[in-house]
């Protein structure tokens, strides 16, 4: 009786295909595990930048509601703060307020330019 050698083990055909689909699944996890990270990373900037634009822009408007200029301190270094008085009209005639409407922009080399509108009463002394 003959006995047949048979040897056992894998041919290349089926390690090829096999490191391929590795290749591919470990591919795809680690396009995910890049995009993952670049967006955190992205999200915490844009969180970062969102709150300084808010404190600059409630900075501004508490100082403006006062008829004042927030001192340079608080603001960016290289920052310009501009004021404008805006008039309201009403069929060609200004209204007597009892305030005024201003337009403020504050712009630095590191921030994108806030602008807004405050409103800023007048003080009526008593007596």
């Amino acid at each position: 009786m003959a006995v047949a050698n048979k040897q056992r083990g894998f041919t290349l055909l089926e390690v090829l295909v096999a490191t391929t689909i590795v290749g591919l699944v470990f591919g795809g996890v680690f396009s995910a595990i890049v995009v993952s990270n670049d967006l955190s990373f992205r999200t915490q900037n844009s969180f970062a930048r969102d709150a300084k634009l808010r404190f600059l822009a409630n900075v501004v408007m508490l100082y403006s509601s006062y008829d004042e200029n927030p001192p340079h301190s608080l603001l960016p270094e290289g920052s310009r703060l501009e004021y404008e008085e805006v008039a309201l009209e009403f069929a060609g005639e200004e209204i007597i307020q009892t305030g005024k409407l201003k337009k403020f922009t504050l712009g630095a080399y590191d921030i994108e330019p806030i602008k807004g509108l405050i409103w800023v009463p007048r003080i009526i002394p008593n007596g």
